[in-house]
């Protein structure tokens, strides 16, 4: 059976206002409605945050995940998740796997309801709506380099935790094995392998390019990867000579890398024609 799940995401801690009339349209963005915030008000009739949480119960809804952000110096002001144990076990158990997977601080409560009455979560989880609430800090009103990434991993474990997609989430250490199995398999075979194999899930080449330049920006942090659909380069033959590279300019092709793949959902083609500040990519535009 489809398992039916609501994820509401708040951007940059401002829900946005459409006022419309035969003459015009009016876009206003405001933290508040009426006055109030709105995701304290979830248990009045007649707000916002209550339509939610009624359209969740018509329409049979079996989780529910409630994202934004929390800005330095609030509450938690940190990067976090939160539950309920009662009445509704299951928020706790789906707010542990996402803490478990991802750095999202896990704060649980005794009973839903009791310190915040009127959010989102508590509200569904008093109705049996298996709900949690997740953060990640950046300031009201802008974006924190980074935050979009980790709300985005919270909103993907959520999935995974109820089976919506697949695991495609890797953490660093995972990405350093894949890196030398193929090492291992270039020294063998004097070539790449078509794909590789991780829970039991392939990853093309250009998947496997896109993590290692991931990991390599991560800089040795503990924080999950994500990889979705990418093609592997046009051309991906060719040969290669040992030589130096500077940390840095390996870090800048990294992040030039990502950025090609992010943009194009494919490898670049990358030509390197020296190794001292002259690594030419004409795909990449590297120059």
């Amino acid at each position: 059976m489809f398992k039916k799940f609501l994820i509401l995401v708040v951007i940059l801690g401002f829900f946005s206002m459409a006022q419309v009339s035969a003459a015009n349209i009016e876009i206003t963005s405001t933290r508040y409605w009426n006055g109030q915030n709105p995701n304290s008000i979830a248990n009045y009739n007649g707000t916002p945050t209550n339509r939610i949480v009624q359209i969740a119960k018509e329409r049979l809804i079996q989780a529910l995940g409630d994202f934004h952000s929390t800005q330095p110096g609030g509450t938690p002001g940190t990067d976090a998740v939160f539950c309920s144990r009662t009445p509704t076990y299951e928020s706790y158990k789906i707010a542990s796997y996402i803490s478990k997977n991802s750095p999202s601080k896990l704060i649980v409560y005794k009973k839903a309801g009791v310190e915040y009455p009127g959010a989102l979560e508590d509200v569904c989880n008093l109705k049996s709506i298996p709900s949690v609430t997740c953060e990640v800090l950046s300031p009201h009103g802008s974006v924190a380099q980074g935050s979009v990434g980790r709300s985005f991993t919270q909103m993907v474990l959520f999935l995974q935790y109820n089976n919506i997609i697949q695991d495609t989430i890797l953490s660093v250490p995972q990405v350093i094995t894949i890196a030398n199995t193929i090492k291992s398999y270039y020294e063998s075979y004097k070539g790449l392998p078509d794909n590789v194999t991780v829970n039991n899930r392939y990853y093309n080449m250009g998947q496997v390019l896109y993590l290692f330049c991931k990991a390599t920006m991560s800089s040795g942090s503990t924080t999950m990867i994500s990889v979705w659909n990418v093609d592997s380069a046009i051309l991906s033959s060719g040969n290669y000579k040992s030589g130096m590279i500077y940390k840095s300019e390996y870090l800048q092709v990294a992040g030039r890398i990502i950025a090609f793949i992010d943009k194009y959902a494919r490898a670049p083609i990358c030509q390197y024609k020296s190794w001292k500040n002259t690594i030419s990519a004409p795909s990449l535009h590297i120059q």
